[in-house]
């Protein structure tokens, strides 16, 4: 399992972009999942651990998309769209 300080070792520019964000939220977090649950509407008990198997965060400027990319052991990669 990846701790945090692992991940934000790895994946410093997705940690402070999820920083930013859950801060800026009142600290609401989303994660994702590709489970195919419905899970709009439920309320959920605090969440004190998960396994950090990929982040990635989505940015939009300067007339471009750029999407940070990290897998545990690997190093976050940029990927632009234009």
């Amino acid at each position: 399992m990846t701790t945090w300080n692992e991940f934000t070792e790895g994946a410093p520019r997705i940690a402070a972009v999820f920083t930013r964000r859950h801060r800026a939220a009142g600290n609401l977090c989303m994660l994702a999942a590709e489970t195919g649950f419905d899970l709009r509407g439920r309320e959920f008990d605090h969440f004190y651990a998960a396994d950090l198997s990929g982040g990635s965060a989505v940015e939009v400027g300067g007339g471009h998309l750029d999407v940070t990319v990290w897998k545990p052991g690997e190093a976050q990669r940029l990927v632009r769209k234009h």
